[in-house]
């Protein structure tokens, strides 16, 4: 094999590292997104609370039917106008980008749409911003089965940002079932 061939054959190496191939998946950063594993005493896996905290005149427990997959979804039903889940805060890591999805189902008769979206918050935990929101109304038509929310942005919109989460909310009021919580931070390389 001569110097060009050897050289040829070392770029296409190099260019299929670089480009990602064979891409290593990213990691889920949210702990027991689908539920299934170890639950606190509030019913929701450790580090996620609700918004307002504590319970009034909303609930938020998980449930054993309906489940997209797996045994358990979470039940988040509200009579306030705005209830929000947060899953967890993770620290930003600079030149990165965040997606989060989750999987949602409107039951017969709902009356509030499933919001979701990535917050943006500087170290005292005050919020700098977020991702677009992705919706699902009940004006969608249909309300059969589940659903795919999805989000994604650069914390590079908002440049104090040292840490975000992922905020899954049911708008005006009712009750929105959800399942398979991902969320993601990557570099570009990584995509």
């Amino acid at each position: 094999m001569n110097r060009m061939s050897i050289c040829l054959v070392w770029l296409g190496l190099v260019g299929t590292v670089a480009s990602g191939d064979p891409q290593v998946p990213a990691r889920n950063l949210i702990n027991w997104g689908s539920l299934d594993g170890n639950l606190q005493d509030s019913g929701l896996p450790a580090g996620w609370q609700t918004h307002p905290a504590g319970f009034g005149r909303y609930d938020c427990y998980t449930v054993s039917a309906p489940s997209r997959q797996g045994t358990r979804s979470l039940r988040l039903s509200a009579q306030e106008p705005w209830v929000s889940l947060v899953t967890g805060q993770h620290r930003l890591e600079p030149g990165t980008r965040q997606s989060g999805q989750v999987w949602v189902h409107l039951p017969a008769g709902a009356t509030g749409d499933a919001w979701l979206r990535i917050d943006y918050l500087n170290d005292a935990g005050a919020a700098l911003g977020s991702s677009p929101v992705a919706k699902r109304r009940i004006s969608d038509g249909t309300n059969d089965g589940w659903h795919l929310l999805k989000v994604e942005s650069r914390a590079e919109d908002f440049p104090l940002t040292t840490q975000f989460q992922l905020i899954a909310a049911v708008h005006g009021g009712g009750t929105v079932f959800w399942d398979d919580f991902e969320l993601y931070s990557v570099t570009d390389l990584e995509r």
